[in-house]
């Protein structure tokens, strides 16, 4: 899609596993090298009800921004992973492990944004079809701003751990473990942007969209964008920018140390206690480290020519249209084609976590009348302190530190309730920490004049105008929140598993979870006394501590919802049905989910990630060293969290999917020689090109829904692996 990025990749991997002749020391080492290609054509529509509008027939079309191109990346990533075990004796183990990892993620997006709003000085001339969503579009004195996005990063990950397990008698025993890891990544998103003259001051182009309802859209341009007599390095939109940097540096460390006892009851209705301690540390910072690309004097008129050596060629949009000039804008800050500013705004924080982990489990291993039974209970009582550090006010440091207990109980048992039978019941109540950056205390926080205001100029609130929260509070802040609390669910399940033969089994499963302090963004009237003196506002509070009450606009702990459901699923080896098919095998399962919270409003919200209807199956053959399977999964639409301009994420309903994988391989078995265990395999992933779909809801001029249309459309392609194996 980008002349400067290959289609073509490589994965190389190898291991050797070894011991000394007497067994007691063994030790591994595992190397990865790989070269992947990413390469898929983005469009973006934006079809939501505040970025369309209606012609005169009431025929819907867009009239927004649309924003679409190709994306080109290469993974690169080198990993060495090795083991050292020493076992002298049956009552001692001692292994130690460590792994590195160099990751390079280069990637770059090159498109066009076409502004086609009344606000950017095109003209909508008129739409075509009977809707209620336009078949296609034209639109004149469109000025395209042509987008060249370097992104990627550079990221090194180090990892070790020691594990020591010892029987301090025959029936009782320790093991002791300690983790520690490291993350130092450094990303870049780097804006170049092109176009015919600054500030529309070039040729202007007529544009004709076609819309599919598949959200597959074309672009009919009449300007030629990859002619360099054409397209100038500027600031088309008349931004006061020819481009935008971010260089964000983020570093995680990781430390875990955990401490159990077990012991062995030898015998009885529970088989063995046990009881330990975890304690995590974990600090992470970031820094955006952001930046606007200015014109150097290089520039006339706010216009450059691309430089002829920096023109790698041009993109290939395939059915989309609109190609555009291929250039690497990497040299331009140090050959003065571009100057840069400092941005003001940067984003930076840090989050430390702090966990004690206090639990006790005991294993069941008992006979219930004539019914066998297995599982365990247990309980865990978990401390959290988390504190961050950000910004708040005019840069002043905003330091939050919160603390909270959970008790965590759980069971899961088994009943053998006839040969190869088994009813599985469990219940577990489980925390989840909310997003780091949800946790940072990067805050904005604005007096409200109407409420207090400032009388001698030092720009600190000092005199109470009124005061009647929650409609009228003289404090108001956003941004993160380093009071969250951890997303609770409470779960059930209940499962029947039938085990025919070696490889056909059906198993059968219920579940359900209650949800609680889901985060979401919400307007909340909170206790704003540490921020407001860390503004320095806090001179105000001695006369009206009241005022510490405020209002505060980002994520909360607010919403409750559940997820209930079945699944099934049934694996198949084809000899138990007749000896004909020998070799073949299968397995096929369904899944049905109800999955929601409720919103502010009692309104009830779908859960990130849950599609209602997931089913999934395959068909193989494995015999005489043939090896060859067809896979298949399909999930119902569900709401998909996509990347914003900023790097936050949003909801998008995603359209159902089904995605089709194919293989085929042969090793060799049983022969003489160097072929004997050489394998070959060949894969096509995505056989049938299927496309990550979003969609927005369509509403007549009375505000009734009246259907949906695709808004973002991302085409990946199909991938090919040729494996060799040895």
């Amino acid at each position: 899609m980008n002349p400067d990025f290959s289609d073509q990749g490589y994965r190389l991997f190898g291991s050797y596993i070894g011991q000394n002749a007497d067994g007691t020391v063994g030790w591994s080492l595992g190397v990865t090298h790989q070269s992947n290609p990413t390469h898929f054509i983005s469009r973006e529509l934006k079809t939501n009800q505040f970025q369309v509008s209606r012609d005169a027939n009431g025929v819907i079309y867009p009239s927004d921004n649309p924003r679409q191109g190709v994306v080109s990346r290469e993974f690169e990533r080198t990993s060495v992973a090795g083991a050292l075990q020493f076992e002298p004796n049956d009552d001692l183990q001692l292994t130690l492990d460590a792994f590195y990892t160099d990751t390079t993620d280069s990637g770059i997006f090159r498109g066009t944004e076409t502004p086609i709003a009344s606000w950017s000085g095109a003209s909508f001339d008129g739409a075509q079809g009977s809707g209620p969503f336009a078949d296609s579009a034209t639109y004149s004195a469109v000025v395209p701003i042509l987008r060249t996005d370097t992104e990627g990063n550079e990221a090194e990950i180090f990892a070790l751990g020691a594990n020591l397990e010892y029987a301090l008698t025959d029936r009782l025993s320790i093991e002791l473990d300690y983790g520690y890891s490291t993350l130092d990544r450094n990303d870049i998103d780097y804006e170049s942007y092109a176009g015919t003259g600054a500030a529309r001051s070039g040729a202007q182009d007529t544009l004709t969209f076609t819309f599919p309802e598949s959200g597959r859209y074309s672009i009919a341009s009449q300007l030629d964008y990859t002619d360099p007599g054409t397209v100038l390095l500027t600031d088309p939109g008349g931004w006061g920018q020819v481009g935008f940097i971010k260089e964000p540096i983020i570093e995680d460390e990781l430390s875990q140390l955990r401490a159990e006892l077990a012991y062995d009851l030898d015998g009885g209705f529970i088989s063995t206690v046990a009881v330990g301690w975890i304690y995590s540390d974990r600090a992470k910072t970031f820094d955006s480290n952001e930046g606007f690309i200015r014109a150097s004097s290089a520039f006339t008129n706010g216009a450059l020519a691309i430089p002829a050596d920096a023109i790698v060629g041009s993109t290939d949009t395939g059915g989309l249209g609109m190609d555009i000039i291929a250039y690497d804008p990497s040299r331009f800050f140090e050959d003065g084609t571009y100057v840069f500013e400092k941005a003001t705004f940067d984003t930076e924080w840090n989050v430390d976590e702090k966990i004690h982990n206090i639990y006790a489990i005991a294993d069941i291993d008992a006979m219930l009348g004539s019914v066998p039974l297995r599982g365990n209970v247990g309980l865990k009582y978990v401390r959290t302190e988390q504190s961050s550090v950000g910004t708040i006010g005019g840069g002043l440091t905003n330091d939050i530190t919160e603390k909270y207990n959970n008790w965590l109980p759980s069971a899961n048992l088994s009943f053998e309730v006839a040969d190869d039978t088994y009813v599985k019941v469990a219940f577990a109540q489980s925390i989840t920490r909310a997003r780091l950056d949800q946790l940072a205390a990067n805050q904005n926080i604005n007096a409200n004049p109407l409420s207090c205001t400032d009388t001698d100029g030092d720009q600190v609130p000092d005199t109470v105008i009124g005061f009647n929260p929650p409609s009228l509070v003289c404090f108001n802040l956003s941004g993160g929140n380093p009071a969250l609390r951890p997303y609770e669910s409470t779960s059930y399940d209940i499962s029947f598993e039938k085990y025919f033969s070696r490889g056909t089994a059906l198993a059968v499963a219920l579940f359900h979870k209650d949800l609680s302090n889901w985060v979401i963004d919400f307007n909340q009237t909170i206790d704003l006394e540490q921020q407001i003196i860390n503004a320095g506002f806090g001179s105000i509070l001695t006369g009206a501590p009241e005022l510490a009450t405020g209002a505060f606009s980002g994520p909360v702990n607010f919403a409750d919802g559940k997820i209930t459901g079945i699944e099934a699923t049934l694996r198949v080896d084809f000899i138990d049905l007749t000896e004909a098919l020998d070799g073949f095998g299968g397995s096929f399962s369904f899944t049905y989910a109800d999955a929601e919270v409720d919103d502010q409003n009692g309104d009830s919200l779908p859960i990130p990630g849950y599609s209602e209807n997931v089913w999934s199956g395959d068909i193989f053959y494995e015999k005489n060293g043939f090896q060859t399977k067809l896979s298949a999964r399909h999930r119902s639409g569900f709401l998909s969290e996509v990347q914003n301009f900023d790097g936050s994420l949003s909801g998008a309903d995603a359209r159902s999917e089904t995605i089709l994988d194919a293989q085929i391989g042969y090793t060799f078995e049983d022969v003489d020689g160097v072929l004997n265990g050489l394998g070959f395999q060949f894969e096509i992933f995505n056989l049938t090109n299927e496309p990550f779909v979003t969609q927005n809801d369509l509403f007549d001029a009375s505000g009734n829904e009246i259907g949906n249309f695709a808004s973002r459309h991302e085409l990946y392609g199909r991938t090919f692996n040729f494996t060799i194996k040895k």
